[in-house]
């Protein structure tokens, strides 16, 4: 299987390796890379990886949401910092309160997120927010994200839509995302950066890649 090569940020690169086996098991993220003639390089050297192409993004999309599918799995996908520590604890807590099952996630770092940022208009470079992208192509922002991940992965439809009421009742959306954008803005500090990225685990289809 072939490596991919992620930009995760400034002067930041993530590699994806494979086992002899052929499955991928880690991707770890630095900021050297080495040459072909094993002198290290620079990875500010290596130019970004190329922006998706809206075919190759479409397709992507379409095979993570197979509308017209029998049975297709049409879960919203929450796309998240993968190399935000507090970005992935707040995953790992998602996952385990959603006990229903109704969430997906992925990182935006991902081929699969850079095309689902691509097909729904957003600028697969920008890290800046949580998203929550669905089937119909609806793409939840900052505070929207999330209030519509809290609406979906509520164990009851009643509480989940109290929920979402209350929020945007009671806070209006240019002080939720004020302070989303604080938080956002000092993710880092707050617990710090992987160097490497979780993968999915083959026991839980609701982290995708």
């Amino acid at each position: 299987m072939r490596a991919f090569v992620y930009r995760a940020g400034p002067a930041t690169w993530m590699r994806r390796a494979a086992t002899t086996a052929g499955k991928i098991t880690t991707a770890h993220f630095s900021t050297a890379s080495t040459s072909s003639t094993g002198a290290s390089v620079d990875a500010t050297a290596i130019p970004p990886p190329p922006r998706p192409t809206m075919d190759e993004a479409l397709a992507t999309f379409n095979r993570v949401f197979p509308i017209g599918t029998a049975g297709a799995d049409l879960r919203p996908v929450v796309l998240f910092d993968g190399v935000c520590m507090f970005c992935n604890r707040g995953i790992d807590t998602l996952l385990a309160l959603d006990i229903n099952r109704k969430i997906r996630v992925a990182p935006l770092q991902s081929e699969l997120g850079r095309s689902l940022m691509t097909v729904c208009g957003r600028d697969p470079d920008d890290l800046s927010s949580m998203l929550v992208v669905e089937s119909d192509k609806r793409l939840s922002v900052k505070s929207d994200a999330a209030i519509r991940i809290a609406e979906v992965a509520a164990p009851h439809p009643l509480l989940g839509g109290a929920l979402e009421k209350a929020a945007k009742m009671l806070l209006p959306q240019t002080m939720r995302d004020g302070a989303y954008d604080q938080v956002a803005e000092n993710r880092y500090s707050i617990m710090g950066k992987r160097d490497e990225c979780r993968l999915p685990d083959p026991g839980d289809d609701r982290f995708i890649a």
